[in-house]
């Protein structure tokens, strides 16, 4: 596209010098040579902020990788916990679960054994 640009217009400048004084020809060039200097400047500059941008993008891109594996890694670590918690719980609801079917066990016996005690009398 540059490149096409600045043959258009050199074509341009050279179809209008043939039909110049020596004078316009002179002022003609170098505003051409001034039209092309601008563009190739543009042209830099823009490569320059197209190379900024891509950095700026990848930089986010990275940081937004690692707060991802911040974050994957916390909840983690709360599900960790969480587990571990409704572990403990079940734990100690099975120990008194335990300790509640001894007690009535021993209730138990201790009916049978005063009911055996009234069938011997």
């Amino acid at each position: 596209m540059r490149k096409l640009t600045v043959a258009m217009v050199a074509g341009f400048a050279l179809i209008g010098l043939s039909a110049c004084s020596e004078k316009a020809k002179e002022e003609s060039s170098e505003a051409a040579g001034a039209v092309v200097e601008d563009a190739k400047d543009a042209t830099a500059t823009a490569g320059a902020m197209i190379e900024e941008g891509a950095d700026k993008a990848g930089a986010v891109a990275s940081d937004a990788t690692e707060k991802a594996g911040a974050v994957a890694a916390d909840a983690k670590a709360v599900a960790g916990d969480a587990a571990a918690d409704v572990k403990d719980k079940a734990a100690a609801t099975a120990d008194k679960a335990k300790d509640a079917a001894g007690k009535v066990i021993e209730k138990a016996g201790a009916a049978a054994e005063k009911a055996g005690e009234k069938l011997q009398n």
